[in-house]
């Protein structure tokens, strides 16, 4: 029963740790590992990116200062421009493009 209850602690813990989301202009990259501005600590949680008019841009997951995870961007009108996955920084597994109207453009793996 210990056992249980500090399993479901330790997977709320990571749940709320890793659900945090910041603007990404509050993110400097320091040799290629993201950091909140002025903190020791690497980044991780999501940023979301918006246009100049406010828009969603994107949004990226970090995790130790890495990309890693899923990447999605969006056209100003609020759809899905891409998807794509990536992996201590680089590419990995699938990306897709899509047209302003949805429809797929391109799909690749990496």
């Amino acid at each position: 029963m210990k056992k249980l209850i500090l399993t479901a602690f330790f997977l709320a813990f990571l749940l709320i740790g890793c659900s945090k989301e910041i603007n990404y202009d509050q993110l400097e990259n320091r040799g290629n590992t993201h950091y909140i501005i002025g903190s020791k600590k690497p980044y991780s949680g999501k940023a979301v990116i918006y246009y100049s008019t406010g828009e969603k841009k994107g949004i990226s997951t970090f995790v130790s200062g890495k990309l890693n995870g899923e990447a999605i961007t969006f056209y100003k009108n609020g759809k899905l421009q891409s998807k794509s996955n990536f992996k201590d920084n680089l590419p990995s597994g699938s990306h897709i493009s899509y047209d302003e109207n949805g429809n797929v453009l391109f799909e690749m793996e990496y």
